[in-house]
């Protein structure tokens, strides 16, 4: 039975789509102008469930709330305090990647993870512990967060730290909302070397030549980002160009952090299928054999979907699947080769038109997906039996003791998902605690049996 919606929130009964385009539903939103009417949602909810929101940017249904209230904390952006002897910001959880790389990277500060998008919430990057090109060498969002304040089921205002209330700090980042409502983050910042990225390609093929290439660049001095980029649609085995990028002192443009005129995708989207796409990779690889050397500004280089806000669009009515995998470390060789080996022999069917690795370490959180190892991220049209296809890939990666990431999710089933993360009990243990009343809850919490069906 559905659950009646609060009278005295002003709603807005809206069709949410992830950023996937394949997951859509009608939703209850509400947009608090102030923090003040965000912290007395709790006791207006009475049965009906909570999940607070930031910029809908998950791939999925991590940002829906079927049948209950979506909140948004988009409004509630302000940037509170700076310690400059630490580097230490405060802020709402509303504040944007972007709100905070034009404020800092001119002084030479920067967040030292960062999504490939910058119009992400500060709250939305520790509710999925985001990761970045440089993982590896610095960890996740998570690391960065040194406190959080959290609006909690019954009302109350509670600091959580590493120090204080360490449970629900570690249940948080990557907690997907599920815990409470992020109000305010501490984060440290990091010393940002410069404001050009100059990067290199080497080529590889095969999966030996890929993690020997990585291993070596992760020894040099001086590499801050790497990430492989492979070709899946014309090559039989796999192959393409491992990045190694580092970031020095260049031209100090400010205006990179303007927003530019989006390209019209209207008249891209009809030539965007498999052919385009391959003819893309081909050109893209003719470019790093010709070009091995090549320099990006700041933003170009960290947000590059920036330059294209829409570029799922591109995907048509029927969308994507951002199907992204983490495979640990030990026995790295044997377990992505055969991911790739499975991609690769159903390539007719299910074309994988982007696909890249990165090598990460583990992250901050009881759920956050990075382990020791690597990650390998795919992009699928959606197709008739893609569902099936990935559910065979999903074992593929259980068996080799790895997960998939919740944030590009919106499909793996809950059995699946509990044999990925060794930590679900004590997550929930954690979070009965703090939300004893199941308020907070997510159509993908519930498809995943983290909460009940009631919530």
């Amino acid at each position: 039975m559905t659950k009646p919606l609060p009278d005295n929130l002003p709603l807005q009964v809206v069709e949410r789509h992830g950023f996937g385009n394949y997951r859509h539903a009608m939703q209850a939103l509400y947009r608090p102008e102030r923090l003040q009417d965000i912290l007395t949602l709790p006791e207006q909810m009475a049965s009906v469930p909570l999940l607070a929101c930031g910029l809908g940017n998950s791939y999925g249904d991590a940002a829906f709330n079927t049948g209950g209230v979506l909140a948004s904390t988009e409004r509630i952006n302000r940037m509170l305090s700076f310690d400059p002897e630490r580097s230490v910001l405060r802020a709402e959880a509303g504040v944007t990647v972007l709100d905070v790389m034009r404020a800092f990277a001119p002084r030479g500060l920067t967040l030292p993870a960062t999504p490939g998008l910058s119009k992400i919430t500060l709250g939305g990057c520790a509710a999925f512990d985001i990761h970045s090109k440089n993982h590896w060498l610095v960890g996740g969002f998570g690391e960065s967060v040194l406190g959080m304040q959290m609006l909690l089921a019954d009302g109350s205002r509670i600091e959580c730290s590493r120090q204080h209330n360490a449970d629900l700090f570690h249940a948080t980042l990557g907690g997907m909302g599920m815990t409470g409502i992020i109000l305010e983050l501490e984060v440290a910042l990091h010393p940002l070397p410069g404001m050009t990225a100059a990067n290199r390609s080497i080529p590889f093929q095969g999966v030996p030549a890929l993690l020997e290439h990585i291993a070596e660049v992760q020894a040099q001095p001086g590499t801050t980002h790497l990430v492989a980029w492979l070709d899946l649609l014309n090559q039989r085995e796999a192959s393409g160009y491992v990045i190694a990028s580092s970031l020095e002192n260049g031209p100090q443009d400010q205006s990179i952090w303007d927003d530019k005129k989006a390209p019209p995708l209207g008249l891209i989207a009809p030539f965007f299928n498999r052919w385009s796409n391959k003819a893309f990779n081909l050109a893209f690889s003719m470019k790093h054999r010709s070009q091995p050397s090549s320099k990006a500004d700041l933003r170009s280089f960290l947000f590059p979907w920036d330059a294209l806000p829409n570029w799922n669009l591109l995907y048509g009515r029927k969308g994507f699947v951002e199907y992204q995998c983490c495979l640990p470390f030990e026995g790295a060789q044997v377990s992505l080769a055969r991911v790739l080996d499975y991609v690769l022999a159903n390539k007719q069917k299910f074309p994988a038109y982007f696909a890249a690795i990165k090598r990460v370490r583990d992250g901050a959180g009881m759920l956050s997906f990075p382990i020791n190892g690597f990650s390998a991220l795919f992009d699928f049209p959606v197709s008739d039996g893609l569902w099936a296809f990935l559910d065979q890939l999903d074992e593929i990666v259980i068996a080799a003791g790895g997960r998939v990431y919740l944030a590009k999710d919106g499909r793996v089933s809950a059995q699946a998902y509990h044999r990925m993360y060794p930590r679900i009990e004590e997550w929930q243990r954690v979070r009965s605690t703090y939300d004893p009343r199941n308020l907070f809850a997510s159509d993908m919490a519930r498809r995943l049996n983290l909460v009940s069906k009631n919530g």
